[in-house]
């Protein structure tokens, strides 16, 4: 059986394979890849009300959110709605829809050209303030959504789940032994939103796979300090940003 356009990627980075005719295969292969992708949409599984959809939506033609509680839909529409009307020209919508194993996507995507598939799956089973019951936790969504990923096979993979999740070894090497298994090149990291501008010390693990070639490091930090609430709401007129002390990060907490 031939390689995957990922082991042709790493065969030649290895430099297993240096002729022009496998660069040429490897090219036509890639172009195959990209041509349904006229548009760069997502799907963002486990949406909520929005926040990772909000990011994608910055640079890519438009998300898809699935979420099972209609009142979450209902506010990420309310809140995308709005910011259409205030000259946001990219759309995101989100529908109901209660992810499975047996049916990861409604029928309207069922045969979607996905660009981007992302989500952060239910972190309660792996969770530092849960049981730990892990892969046999009835809400771990895992499962579920790497049935989404055989389904729509789109060129990038983003999964998000707590930190914790490391102990649970059995878990993440699933998840990275089926995408390696599909062609995707992978890779992991441990990253802190609050590094990257957003007022939360939020560390996760991100999973990334891509059909397209091998992944870079997580991207430099991009903040030169960090991001407070007070900071972030005074603009809103909510609170003077110095009013709260006990906002402000120390040193120990970020370290």
């Amino acid at each position: 059986e031939g390689l995957s356009l990922m082991g042709e990627l790493e065969a030649i980075v290895a430099g297993a394979v240096r002729d022009d005719s496998a660069i040429a295969s490897l090219l036509e292969n890639a172009q195959s890849i990209m041509a349904p992708h006229d548009r760069r949409e997502v799907v963002d599984l486990f949406s909520g009300l929005g926040g990772m959809s909000k990011g994608w939506a910055s640079v890519f033609d438009s998300v898809q959110g699935l979420e099972k509680h209609r009142t979450r839909v209902n506010m990420y529409n309310t809140i995308n709605d709005r910011a259409q009307g205030m000259g946001d020209a990219r759309r995101c919508v989100a529908q109901v829809h209660n992810i499975t194993v047996q049916h990861p996507l409604p029928e309207s995507l069922v045969a979607f050209t996905c660009t981007i598939l992302t989500g952060g799956p239910p972190c309660q089973p792996f969770s530092k303030q849960g049981k730990q019951r892990g892969a046999g936790d009835e809400r771990n969504g895992i499962p579920a959504f790497l049935a989404a990923v055989d389904q729509l096979r789109p060129l990038v993979v983003l999964m998000e789940e707590v930190e914790n999740i490391v102990l649970h070894n059995t878990v993440v090497g699933e998840i990275v032994t089926s995408l390696r298994g599909w062609g995707y090149y992978v890779r992991l990291h441990l990253s802190n939103a609050i590094y990257y501008g957003t007022p939360q010390y939020r560390s996760r693990l991100i999973i990334v796979g891509s059909l397209l070639g091998p992944i870079d490091t997580a991207p430099p930090i991009s903040v030169q300090e960090f991001v407070t609430v007070g900071t972030a709401f005074e603009p809103l007129n909510s609170f003077a940003a110095d009013s709260h002390p006990e906002l402000v990060l120390s040193d120990d907490q970020v370290a």
